[in-house]
């Protein structure tokens, strides 16, 4: 693939591989002019940060979370929310479906230790 041809003021050669059928790269193609000012348009916004709600949210129960999973899916696929937020969701709420776990389990060992005291007691 040939470079492009266009050479800066400081007499130094653009190093980007030249588009296909042309001598230039997409930025200094003079024929891709309108086409340039809408990838950098589109490409500023897309770095925009979307709006993140400021919502707490309760994960308290099981439950609670396919609620705000579904939430989230929802708001991903509309745009209001990126991909790398609702990575960091998804990483944050296994977290918190493992301590749920941990604590309903510690909850009913609890019990278990309780029922079998008063077991005990009454023998």
């Amino acid at each position: 693939m040939s470079k492009c041809s266009f050479v800066r003021t400081n007499g130094k050669k653009c190093e980007a591989n030249a588009m296909h059928d042309s001598n230039f790269c997409f930025v200094h193609n003079p024929d891709c002019m309108e086409d340039r000012k809408s990838a950098v348009i589109e490409g500023g916004k897309q770095t925009r940060k979307p709006k993140v709600s400021t919502e707490i949210v309760s994960l308290k129960r099981i439950e609670d979370i396919l609620p705000f999973l579904n939430k989230c899916i929802t708001e991903v696929r509309c745009g209001e929310l990126s991909a790398k937020t609702a990575n960091a969701i998804g990483y944050l709420t296994n977290i918190a479906i493992d301590v749920i776990k941990l604590t309903d389990f510690e909850k009913r060992l609890k019990e278990i230790e309780n029922a079998i005291k008063l077991r005990e007691r009454n023998k």
